[in-house]
């Protein structure tokens, strides 16, 4: 019986975990801006009634939206990411508290200074999206792109 409902919430959580990728989907770029210096765009674009969370949310609530680089160790992140996009902050139903989040498009900006010359930069997104009802469960999103 135990067996039965570990396969029943298995199968339950991965469903939900890829109902995520169907809602919100992001794209990379990347360009050289100078010497040593690179600028990561990532988007994300979310089908209506779906939201993203912030970067610069509470850990309280829900599950923010976070970057991790391949290789960070070699990059100087020292610049604080931007976001841009339709945003709205207040209070939310769901999780009683106020928070950040995205609608119909999530816009990351993240610039990079490293000491050798970088091809491609690569990583993955963590997110987590909801409704006014119901959240998916985290879901992280690889990523791996050129720079121009």
């Amino acid at each position: 019986m135990k067996l039965l409902m570990f396969g029943i919430l298995f199968a339950a959580t991965t469903l939900a975990s890829a109902q995520s990728d169907k809602v919100v989907k992001w794209s990379a770029t990347a360009t050289k801006e100078a010497d040593n210096y690179y600028s990561l765009t990532l988007t994300a674009k979310i089908e209506k009634p779906w939201y993203v969370y912030s970067q610069f949310i509470s850990d309280d609530g829900p599950v923010k939206t976070s970057v991790r680089l391949e290789n960070a160790e070699k990059l100087d992140l020292s610049e604080k990411a931007t976001e841009e996009g339709i945003k709205k902050a207040g209070f939310d139903d769901v999780f009683g508290m106020e928070l950040v989040k995205f609608s119909n498009q999530m816009i990351i900006k993240q610039r990079i200074k490293s000491t050798t010359p970088l091809d491609y930069i690569s990583g993955y997104i963590e997110f987590m999206t909801c409704n006014s009802e119901i959240c998916y469960p985290p879901a992280e999103v690889y990523f791996r792109t050129p720079v121009n």
